[in-house]
């Protein structure tokens, strides 16, 4: 049994045709036994060999979840959904920003702690105090009572 869902059952799976038979031609090129897996540490190459970059430590997050379940090697299913799942992560990221982008008015690329905390009360999903606190404790990543839109989306969508 695979590791994650078979990518056949993802309603929402959106490689067109010929995306999706390059990346599993490239996930064969690694599987250079044929076996059908490869193993985990193989995934940053496979990544850059399917042109999308993604930070070491986020691909090493992408192992550890795996390897923590016991499997130090992924089938192609479980490599396309992990492709596809970062795929919508990276869709979120945009669609933050641009959230983001909307409220800074400077075009600084940061606003002040107190403004997302009003902008989370008033337009995000309702949080608890507690919720709120800690994501502006995060969101004020340097403690200097402002927020830098890159540190946050990358908080808010990768963590």
């Amino acid at each position: 049994m695979d590791l994650l869902t078979n990518i056949d059952d993802l309603e929402e799976h959106q490689f067109e045709e010929e995306e999706l038979a390059g990346y599993i031609e490239q996930f064969k090129l690694i599987d250079e036994k044929e076996t059908g897996q490869i193993r985990t540490s193989s995934l940053q190459e496979l990544f850059l060999a399917v042109k999308l970059k993604i930070p070491i430590p986020h691909v090493k997050i992408m192992i550890e979840k795996v390897e923590v379940l016991g499997h130090v090697y992924i089938s192609c299913d479980t490599f396309l959904r992990l492709l596809w799942l970062r795929v919508k992560m990276n869709n979120r990221a945009a669609e933050v920003k641009e959230a983001f982008r909307y409220f800074d008015v400077e075009e600084s690329g940061y606003m002040p702690v107190a403004q997302l905390r009003d902008i989370m009360m008033t337009y995000g999903e309702p949080l608890t105090e507690e919720e709120l606190i800690d994501m502006m404790r995060f969101a004020d990543f340097f403690g200097d009572g402002m927020v830098d839109y890159n540190n946050f989306v990358n908080m808010m969508v990768y963590h």
